[in-house]
């Protein structure tokens, strides 16, 4: 989904397209966010989570949103 889909919690997070500009927006409003890089594996991603908002968002670049996951390897 892209950032945009965040307009459905309030109009005030519409513009937002980066995780960095979410947690500012979230502070802003005086809610405790906490961003998380995870840079293990193929797809890089970015969690943004804010409890008192009811938010916990995950940011992956576009382009490894439409990758298939190879599925685990069957044993034999």
């Amino acid at each position: 989904m892209p950032p945009s889909i965040l307009g459905r919690k309030g109009s005030e997070y519409s513009d937002i397209q980066t995780p960095q500009q979410l947690v500012e927006k979230l502070q802003a409003a005086g809610h405790k966010a906490e961003m998380k890089e995870f840079k293990a594996g193929t797809r890089p991603a970015v969690e943004v989570r804010a409890p008192s908002a009811g938010l916990a968002v995950m940011f992956v670049k576009k382009e490894f949103c439409d990758k298939i996951t190879p599925g685990p390897e069957k044993k034999k």
